[in-house]
């Protein structure tokens, strides 16, 4: 990791819980997406809804409250994956 993303990470670290949540998924949005994350979908048309920003944000911290309580059951991504090919798979 570079200098300037230690300081953008020491920055985010610092944010309240709910910021730090919002900001991880957008970031992750940003690596995953085909589209910008920017304010506009693939047609342009995306103007982000502060509550339900709010409300993922909330489930996000949620789920990640579960996991690290140990109350969530985790699968592997691999295992997902053939459980879905299994399922709606080509037959």
């Amino acid at each position: 990791m570079g200098n300037q993303a230690r300081q953008v990470l020491e920055a985010a670290l610092a944010l309240p819980k709910d910021e730090r949540a919002e900001l991880a998924a957008k970031l992750l949005a940003s690596i995953n997406a085909e589209a910008p994350v920017a304010n506009s979908d693939m047609y342009g048309e995306y103007d982000p809804d502060p509550e339900v920003e709010k409300a993922w944000a909330a489930e996000i911290i949620r789920r990640v409250e579960r996991i690290e309580a140990g109350q969530a059951v985790l699968i592997d991504g691999d295992e997902v994956h053939k459980r879905m090919l299994e399922r709606f798979g080509p037959k």
